[in-house]
């Protein structure tokens, strides 16, 4: 597995298929490839509805973490740093006795740390690319 997410199979063929190569970096590049594993059944549903949100953003924002925590909270309608336990989102519910679950833990402890470290990851490749194109 390559440590830079961008150079792998899987985002290749996804970033392949949304536009054109050599277009413009979007913030909503950090959300592909999408995990394989999920909390419960609605957390996918808010990860595309989150991404869909940062697709607005052509720049990488320094204050993504804080931008995170405020959409997460608007869709969500819960704090994602004070909530407690796991719940329910009428808006992510597609079918089936869990559908629209929502798990605080694994935004916590792996969909927003992943989504921070290639955030973090593409900014840094950006900032080399330009300091190289200047020199």
């Amino acid at each position: 597995m390559t440590s830079n997410f961008r150079l792998s199979d899987s985002f290749q063929r996804e970033a392949s298929s949304c536009r054109p190569l050599g277009a413009k970096t979007l913030v909503s590049d950090i959300f592909f490839p999408m995990p394989d594993q999920w909390g419960l059944r609605g957390d996918k549903y808010l990860w595309g509805a989150l991404a869909a949100y940062f697709s607005q953003y052509r720049d990488l924002q320094d204050d993504f973490r804080a931008t995170f925590r405020r959409e997460f909270g608007e869709m969500t309608r819960h704090d994602f740093d004070t909530t407690p336990e796991d719940f329910h989102v009428e808006r992510f519910s597609h079918g089936g006795m869990s559908s629209g679950g929502i798990c605080i833990s694994w935004w916590r402890n792996i969909g927003f740390p992943l989504l921070c470290l290639r955030h973090d990851a593409l900014k840094d490749a950006e900032a080399e690319a330009e300091a190289a194109g200047q020199s």
